[in-house]
């Protein structure tokens, strides 16, 4: 029963560290991105991959852990809805985590290089896609807690 709860919590806070990362990331990319913005965005990125990595870490031991047995759920629809979109803003995020790397990479290259504007602008609205996408995460945790897809 410890357990159980323990790994819940992990996975709450595995989320809520997640949620911060964007938003970390969200405001970083409002400002004008100097150098050291660039590299506290970079690093921002870092912790949002590590705690997305503890996320489906714990989410997957909950899920082999569980008192109700991991048949309970591999059954279940809403479940697999639930890693599909998980996948789906991960394979998302790549796209700004390439950039926040080549935007550090082009600074160590050029001291005098600006990111441009409208790469920034669009990659503030990925990040803000992401942030939306996380938040139908819950959604059907819930769904699937109360019976749906059973």
């Amino acid at each position: 029963m410890w357990l159980d709860a323990l790994l819940a919590y992990a996975h709450f806070i595995s989320i809520m560290l997640i949620c911060s990362f964007l938003g970390a990331e969200i405001l970083l990319l409002r400002t004008d991105l100097k150098p050291k913005t660039v590299a506290v965005l970079a690093s921002a990125d870092m912790g949002y991959f590590l705690s997305t990595g503890l996320a489906l870490l714990t989410g997957a031991l909950r899920l082999g852990l569980s008192p109700k047995g991991i048949l309970f759920y591999a059954g279940n629809w809403v479940i697999w809805a639930k890693v599909a979109l998980f996948f789906g803003i991960a394979l998302l995020a790549l796209i700004p985590a390439r950039r926040f790397v080549g935007w550090r990479h082009k600074l160590r290259m050029d001291p005098g290089f600006q990111v441009p504007a409208a790469e920034a602008a669009s990659t503030r609205r990925l990040v803000f896609i992401e942030l939306h996408l996380l938040a139908l995460l819950p959604l059907l945790a819930v769904s699937m807690s109360s019976g749906i897809g059973q």
